[in-house]
């Protein structure tokens, strides 16, 4: 398990200094705005078959926010959310899909950028 882990690690370190020159693959992605006490904004991608997957979203500054399947669309399909709220959607945020199989490394299936609401 800790070899995964340190696995993942690097994968998400090199791809995050790579991600100006990856294009994105072509998910469904956006900001979905709530409105509650106070407005805020969540960045979304669409995932098939969440089952095995994790979506990692990526700030400007640097840091991380694992994604989690809220809302089936569909049978095998979701809308994975970070848990991060943000008060503007005005930055960019980089998003990758990646593959969790157990005995073998993580891939990573998409990538890309969620852009400006």
């Amino acid at each position: 398990m800790k070899g995964a882990v340190k696995t993942l690690t690097a994968l998400l370190t090199l791809t995050a200094t790579l991600f100006p020159y990856l294009p994105g693959i072509g998910a469904e992605t956006g900001w979905k705005r709530f409105d509650r006490s106070s407005t805020y904004f969540k960045p979304f991608v669409t995932v098939e078959n969440p089952k095995d997957k994790l979506v990692v979203f990526i700030t400007p500054s640097g840091k991380v926010y694992k994604g989690r399947c809220r809302k089936r669309k569909a049978k095998n399909r979701c809308r994975v959310f970070p848990g991060k709220r943000f008060y503007s959607p005005d930055e960019a945020i980089y998003y990758l899909v990646v593959r969790i199989n157990p005995p073998n490394p993580p891939e990573v299936l998409e990538s890309g950028v969620i852009g400006e609401y």
